[in-house]
């Protein structure tokens, strides 16, 4: 009789590691070209782009200026045509959005590349919302933290990917250009992984709102009033932490490589290469700190760890003096605010999904991520500023990174009135098992997979 269950057991084992592995790459390709820009700073700032630094700036601004309001149309959307549609169609669009930069770079044409920018943008940040709201529907709530985080690690790969490769191929190349197009076949690897992992049986759609045939507008923002009302203040305070906290780690990446290779004496290739430890901490601390998360709860005294060595970072890069050789202190620095990185973005999600609630994941992203990006624009037009009239000190990153300390110890101010509000909502997200989860009926790992499992799936609501 245990010899019949075998192989089921094997197979639903197989699905569950191809499910997750075919989820994580969905984003591979995004995450790649996102920081192409970054990788080739030095030489878009050169001829025969010749940009300055709010120009550069603006190649990820245009990023988020359009994800100020997408986010919460996609959560939608995504509610509406299921997790699965959603991812092909972002996929797809992120893939079209690269192609154009593409041309743009190997034109020489700003605008072009500063719209296609802007198509992959649509597509890029609404399939990471789709991602996470597949990641909450097939999985149990004893191994979220850890698909969050292993998602975040292979989306931080193909940036270890980026930093190695972009130098090298325009290197070997010496054509601009040359990088986009590897951009664009990984795009389309995303994009087939998102065909596949959509035909796959364990994502659990989310019911969908009931129109009226009549007014399916009006029903339709009924629902969405009436999940706002629904909502938890943890919810929102969570939410504001994220919105603060988030840009301070974006607005440093997007200027990592030139700062290490103008204040530290590194070439471009052996900059890129440093800047690989920052992600390097993305990519095995957060399916590791997933595991632990998972099991031993304590969310609060990740977050509270996360800040302080971010406040830390941020005061050892402005402290530092600027080297004509190599100056391999950086290391420090670039490891422990990766860390921090790490364990901020696999914690913080998990926390915002669990104060949403899994039937107002998708909304409750929507809304997470475009008040990010908000945040994120006005961070990184600031920042272009105050880098381009303060070029004499040190090439502008040491006022540019007393402006990001000040934004570290503006979220530690927050995350301090965060854990009040959990602490009066019954310590929802500081003990793993201080909520009544006894009451839910968790799978194990090595049986997830099944339709009957899927059904029995859920998260517990702070309500």
């Amino acid at each position: 009789m245990h010899s019949s269950l075998e192989p089921q057991r094997e197979d639903s084992l197989f699905q569950k590691w191809l499910h997750l592995v075919l989820m994580g790459t969905v984003s591979l390709g995004c995450s790649f070209v996102y920081d192409i820009p970054q990788a080739l700073q030095v030489q878009f700032q050169n001829t025969p782009l010749n940009l300055d630094y709010f120009k550069f700036d603006m190649l990820y601004s245009v990023y988020s200026i359009p994800n100020i309001i997408l986010p919460l149309l996609g959560g939608c959307f995504t509610k509406i045509v299921g997790v699965r549609l959603a991812l092909i169609i972002f996929a797809y669009l992120v893939l079209q959005g690269q192609m154009i930069f593409g041309f743009g770079v190997y034109w020489g044409d700003y605008t072009c590349m500063i719209i296609g920018r802007v198509i992959y943008a649509v597509g890029a940040e609404n399939l990471y919302l789709a991602q996470l709201t597949m990641a909450v529907q097939s999985s149990s709530s004893k191994e979220l933290t850890f698909v969050i985080g292993w998602n975040n690690s292979i989306s931080y790969l193909a940036n270890v990917i980026n930093g190695l490769t972009t130098p090298l191929i325009f290197q070997k190349s010496q054509k601009l250009w040359a990088p986009s197009v590897f951009g664009v076949i990984l795009c389309l690897v995303s994009l087939f992984c998102a065909l596949g992992v959509s035909c796959m049986k364990r994502t659990k759609e989310s019911p969908l709102p009931m129109y009226e045939p009549t007014s399916p507008m009006k029903s339709f923002c009924s629902e969405v009033v009436k999940y706002l009302k629904e909502v938890p203040a943890l919810f929102w305070a969570l939410t504001l932490y994220y919105i603060i906290t988030f840009p301070d780690f974006k607005a440093f990446t997007d200027n990592m490589n030139d700062q290490v290779h103008k204040r530290f004496g590194f070439n471009y290739i052996k900059a890129a290469q440093l800047g690989l430890l920052y992600y390097m901490q993305l990519i095995i601390v957060s399916p590791l700190l997933g595991i632990l998360i998972d099991k031993y709860g304590k969310r609060w005294y990740w977050l509270v760890t996360s800040a302080i060595l971010a406040v830390a970072s941020h005061l050892l890069f402005s402290l530092l003096k600027t080297q004509a050789d190599e100056g391999y202190i950086v290391v420090l620095p670039l490891i422990l605010l990766g860390t921090a990185h790490a364990i901020f973005e696999t914690t913080s999600w998990s926390c915002i999904c669990i104060a949403a609630g899994e039937d107002k994941v998708e909304m409750g992203f929507g809304i997470a991520a475009s008040g990010m990006n908000a945040m994120t624009v006005l961070v990184l037009i600031i920042l272009g500023k105050v880098s381009d009239h303060s070029k004499k000190i040190e090439f502008g990153y040491f006022y540019s990174e007393i402006f990001l300390e000040i934004i570290a110890i503006g979220s530690i101010l927050v995350l301090l009135t965060v854990m009040r509000f959990d602490f009066v909502a019954g310590k929802t997200l500081f003990d793993n098992r201080s909520r009544k989860e006894e009451k839910i009926t968790e799978i194990s790992p090595s049986f997830a997979g099944t339709e009957d499992d899927d059904e029995k799936r859920c998260l517990v609501s702070p309500n």
